[in-house]
């Protein structure tokens, strides 16, 4: 108990609140608080208890303590003037989050108590949430760096003639790929630790397969944690469309039921945009407007698109090539998400596209809205 109470005071020395967070606790002891935390001296075994204490904006009645990675609410704690404070267990290493929707911080469970400024939007403890608290200070800092330049872009673009319109957009563009990358260096400097597991998840749909090639090695100390299950499976799925990759090419037959191949059009000098779609999916009707805006701009070009439909139903498909004036080939094998299209291009949601240059080589892949019409701007010089 006696070295308990030493290892607490040395953590609360460089910030008095924290002893004062557990003395304002109603229901809570300080001597309570300090019995079960020398629980810490004991060996690590599969659950690990730990302490999050913390203080408050006045206007906070209660916070949330959040199993970030199951996406589940694990106690709703009561504010006292200002205070809070939670103990649990939870497997060492799991990322949870404390706070409401306007002030939310994250941390890792492990042996060293918590401590947090919600108000700041800050966290302490041990080393590991040291650097998470930095991590996530570096990432803040460079999306505030730039939203209100964006925003304002996006204001102007709202009631701007079309001709200003135009030189907006690629300024928007590329505003995003410059917090993008910044995003994605940030994460790129803590790769030796375990903190690129707790912001992933946030940041991963937005980053480039080489950006992200540095986070799926073995070797990675958070390369198993849960929290990145859905970085490996989207990583997965996007090394199947890698630039520099040759097209597969493959058998589907077209809205007139004959046996087509991709090699008909890939591979023949010209940019070819494979786009999968379905009849049944809204986003994807959304989307062809732009399709056939950038066919009609650049078809002289040479630029094609084929459609590849992940249908099942062959009226369903056809009639809805038919509505929305979808002028190019059309291909499916009608499987649904069981089509050889979509497995070997890496095709886990659609709307998708995947860009191919003359020599049937990916470029580019899931280029969507604006982005496709300046990919081919880029391309084509207008």
């Amino acid at each position: 108990m006696q070295q308990a109470i030493v290892f607490f005071r040395m953590f609360a020395a460089d910030n008095r609140s924290r002893l004062v967070v557990m003395e304002r606790m109603a229901g809570i002891r300080l001597w309570a608080v300090l019995a079960l935390w020398s629980g810490f001296m004991l060996p690590l075994s599969a659950q690990v208890s730990f302490m999050v204490s913390g203080h408050c904006p006045d206007t906070m009645e209660k916070v949330w303590v959040i199993d970030v990675e199951k996406r589940q609410a694990l106690a709703e704690v009561q504010v006292n003037d200002g205070y809070f404070a939670f103990i649990g267990e939870k497997p060492l290493h799991t990322v949870l989050g404390v706070g409401d929707k306007s002030h939310f911080v994250r941390f890792f469970v492990d042996s060293i108590p918590v401590a947090v400024d919600l108000e700041m939007h800050r966290v302490s403890g041990s080393e590991l949430n040291r650097l998470t608290d930095l991590c996530s200070q570096q990432l803040d800092s460079v999306t505030r760096r730039y939203d209100g330049c964006i925003s304002a872009l996006k204001q102007e673009w709202a009631t701007a003639d079309k001709e200003r319109q135009r030189e907006i957009e690629p300024e928007v563009h590329r505003l995003k790929k410059v917090v993008n990358n910044a995003h994605a260096r940030v994460l790129s400097g803590y790769a030796a630790t375990m903190v690129p597991a707790a912001f992933l998840s946030d940041f991963y749909k937005t980053m480039t397969l080489d950006s992200l090639d540095i986070f799926m090695t073995e070797q990675s100390p958070y390369s198993r944690h849960a929290m990145l299950d859905g970085v490996r499976a989207f990583y997965a799925q996007q090394v199947k469309k890698r630039p520099g990759r040759l097209f597969a090419d493959l058998a589907m037959q077209d809205t007139g039921g004959q046996e087509r191949r991709l090699s008909e059009w890939c591979g023949k000098g010209g940019y070819v945009l494979l786009e999968f779609w379905a009849s049944w999916c809204a986003p994807c009707r959304k989307e062809m407007p732009v399709v056939v805006e950038s066919l009609v701009k650049y078809q002289r070009k040479g630029f094609g698109v084929i459609g590849i439909s992940l249908d099942t139903d062959e009226k369903a498909w056809k009639t809805a090539v038919s509505n929305l004036g979808m002028d190019w080939t059309q291909l499916s094998d009608l499987k649904g998400w069981k089509s050889d299209a979509a497995a070997v291009y890496g095709v886990s949601a659609i709307p998708s596209n995947v860009l191919l240059d003359g020599e049937g080589t990916i470029v580019a892949a899931d280029l969507r809205g604006d982005e496709l019409l300046l990919r081919l701007k880029e391309i084509y010089g207008y």
